[in-house]
């Protein structure tokens, strides 16, 4: 674990002929400092040189600054068949990296290019892809390799400046399921969604053992609230609901005759949605009739 580190070229060198001899190696999380700048030369130095199999589990970056420069990493995804976490976290991602989001199930692009048998990554448990950008053509790629995640468990998407997405990325993104997935956590934080979360609502069939579903500061309107109570009746394990940061004010207690029927249902955060407080305690009052083990969170009130 390299956190808060600046990767000179030196280092980068030096690290990128130890990796490979690290036979046992199960973790490597890379924390640079303010998006430290890697160049192409760098990348390819650090994650360039592997030539046999790695039991690594979990790998993170953070903090980087590595536009256009991706290329190396996802060259080379195929000497991680065990990777069980992927984690890339406030990255300076170019337009192009998107590709590499489709290294992620390793593409016949990809594939064809690094000489190696298809490897699908039916392994990886959880992808957080935290304060990034997702343009257009990564909201294609991802959107692409999803479906095969066959053992995804944990899927973030966050981002810090409402990155706007709309419904033609959006569908991109979460239209492509078509089987059960083993999803227990969703967390969709920081984009603009308003009236472009259908594609997502339709997903959640797929996904009948979530346990969390975070949808933080994406701009839900009283529509997108609708949408998202009829598919409650596909995630009747949901355990945590958090709606907070979205302006939907009175129409919050539309919620109530719906989260009573989800009867696993432990936590339900609606902080700073732009309701009053004769609202917060109207939903609190019926909801907690049905479910007295369910406790709220709202501005200024806590039950």
């Amino acid at each position: 674990k390299l956190d808060g580190k600046s990767l000179t070229p030196t280092v980068a060198a030096v690290l990128g002929l130890l990796l490979p001899e690290m036979l046992s190696l199960h973790t490597l999380e890379v924390t640079g400092v303010n998006q430290s700048i890697l160049e192409a030369e760098e990348m390819e130095v650090l994650f360039g040189r592997f030539n046999n199999t790695l039991p690594l589990h979990r790998l993170t970056l953070r903090s980087l600054s590595m536009k256009g420069c991706l290329s190396p990493l996802y060259r080379n995804f195929h000497f991680f068949p065990s990777l069980r976490e992927l984690s890339l976290e406030d990255l300076d991602m170019g337009e192009h990296d998107s590709c590499f989001l489709n290294a992620l199930c390793c593409t016949a692009e990809v594939t064809a290019r690094v000489r190696s048998p298809k490897v699908t990554y039916k392994n990886l448990e959880q992808l957080k892809l935290n304060r990034m950008s997702l343009t257009p053509a990564a909201a294609v790629a991802l959107g692409q390799s999803l479906p095969e995640m066959s053992s995804l468990q944990v899927l973030q998407l966050t981002r810090m400046d409402h990155n706007i997405l709309r419904a033609k990325e959006m569908e991109a993104l979460f239209g492509g399921f078509n089987k059960t997935m083993p999803l227990i956590q969703l967390i969709l934080s920081g984009f603009n969604l308003r009236s472009c979360l259908a594609p997502l609502f339709k997903s959640l069939r797929f996904f009948p053992n979530l346990r969390e579903l975070e949808l933080e500061m994406l701009n839900m309107d009283e529509h997108d609230l609708h949408g998202l109570l009829e598919s409650f009746q596909f995630i009747p394990n949901l355990q945590e609901l958090n709606l907070s940061g979205n302006p939907l004010g009175h129409s919050v207690r539309c919620i109530v005759p719906h989260v009573i029927d989800l009867k696993n249902l432990r936590w339900l955060w609606i902080n700073q949605t732009d309701h009053s407080v004769e609202d917060l305690i109207y939903v609190r009052i019926s909801v907690q009739q049905a479910l007295p083990k369910l406790e709220i969170r709202g501005y200024g009130l806590f039950f």
